[in-house]
């Protein structure tokens, strides 16, 4: 008890390290990398800087204090959910990465659960018709398919869908159908990688020395796939699970073609309007999200294979 207390005491205070680490990173390149940085808020809300609103804005953002004083007060206000107010929205910036996150999380689930359905249904089947004509075809369309990029994929789908049958919206998220398009590039562009993960899996399972012994035992077809399956999930389902936070994180591409108000789109509108403290919440936040996930999917993998229990604590 005491050793699992000790290991994930450790687990915390290193994330928290790595939190602060970044946080006083991006504080400090976000902040300094502008001298003018009042000018800079001034002329993303259309306003024509002068001396005295440039003053104004100064005495505002309490953008006279030293550098360390703006950090250790946005720190404060960080541990408690508050990530400032945007520069030009004006919006609390917790509020708009909670709204963000909650469209993402919709969008990248739907295409999570279609890339863990379509990659194991093709990884079993090419690995089943390995060699065959249909799975070298198979193999070659998915090939196909991963080198195309995202936004181009997603063109095509606007142009294909839209335009011309106009089945779903280009845009937004006002209707029900608005969701489809977006999945469908995100699935495409991703589901060449995720079925290389479970064939790959699934082959060098095949290799293993218990398998051999399964078929010298003349077990039946569907007790050695079953136990081909079963060996393979768990680490095809961890590399998977790990690709979450990136599909949360790589989808900024996508929600700007589709206009999807996601954390990808509020990433680019705040490069653009040089939204500082909407970016320094983004990036904590993402970060955040990145090491809860990685404890969360240690935690499910030893669940699913209590041997790997003691390793964690080692």
């Amino acid at each position: 008890m005491s050793d699992r207390f000790f290991y994930y005491s450790k687990k915390l205070g290193t994330g928290i390290g790595l939190l602060l680490c970044l946080s006083f990173l991006s504080f400090f390149l976000l902040e300094t990398q502008s001298t003018h940085l009042a000018e800079t808020v001034l002329r993303a809300n259309e306003i024509v800087p002068t001396a005295e609103n440039t003053r104004e804005v100064t005495q505002e953002l309490s953008l006279d204090q030293p550098f360390i004083i703006r950090y250790i007060r946005w720190l404060q206000q960080a541990s408690h959910g508050d990530f400032g107010t945007s520069f030009i929205t004006k919006e609390k910036v917790s509020v708009s990465i909670a709204q963000a996150f909650i469209l993402t999380l919709l969008l990248t689930g739907l295409v999570f659960l279609l890339l863990l359905l379509f990659s194991f249904s093709i990884g079993v089947y090419s690995v089943i018709k390995q060699g065959s004509i249909s799975e070298k075809i198979l193999r070659l369309t998915l090939f196909f398919i991963g080198s195309l990029p995202s936004y181009w994929i997603g063109i095509l789908f606007i142009v294909f869908f839209s335009l011309q049958l106009q089945f779903f919206p280009t845009s937004g998220v006002d209707e029900a159908g608005a969701i489809v398009l977006p999945t469908l590039t995100l699935v495409c562009a991703n589901l060449p990688s995720y079925v290389r993960i479970v064939r790959q899996e699934l082959i060098q399972t095949m290799q293993k020395t218990f398998m051999q012994y399964y078929y010298l035992r003349n077990f039946s077809s569907r007790r050695i796939f079953y136990h081909l399956l079963k060996n393979s999930i768990r680490a095809s389902l961890t590399s998977m699970s790990m690709g979450f936070p990136k599909l949360i994180a790589g989808s900024a591409v996508v929600e700007s073609i589709f206009s999807w108000p996601g954390m990808g789109m509020l990433c680019v509108r705040a490069i653009s309007t040089r939204d500082i403290p909407l970016l320094q919440g983004y990036i904590v936040f993402v970060a955040f999200f990145f090491m809860l996930f990685n404890m969360l999917i240690q935690q499910l993998n030893q669940k699913i294979d209590p041997r790997l229990e003691g390793t964690g604590n080692q």
